[in-house]
């Protein structure tokens, strides 16, 4: 399977309790959508009618 590799900056340490740690793991799920279009393209796709399904969410590990 193949890697995605991203460096964005969030306030982590005011957004999880005890803050971030390197090592620990967030997570999480990515979508695009298209103006006026229905489907959505998706980083790890739910394969459900919505996107709320939180047993698909994939495993980010923060560096």
């Amino acid at each position: 399977m193949g890697q995605w590799r991203a460096r964005d900056l969030l306030p982590l340490a005011k957004l999880l309790p005890g803050g971030a740690k390197q090592g620990g793991k967030l997570y999480a799920n990515l979508y695009r959508a298209r103006p006026g279009a229905s489907d959505l393209m998706a980083w790890a796709p739910t394969f459900a009618s919505g996107f709320h399904d939180t047993a698909r969410l994939a495993e980010l590990t923060l560096e």
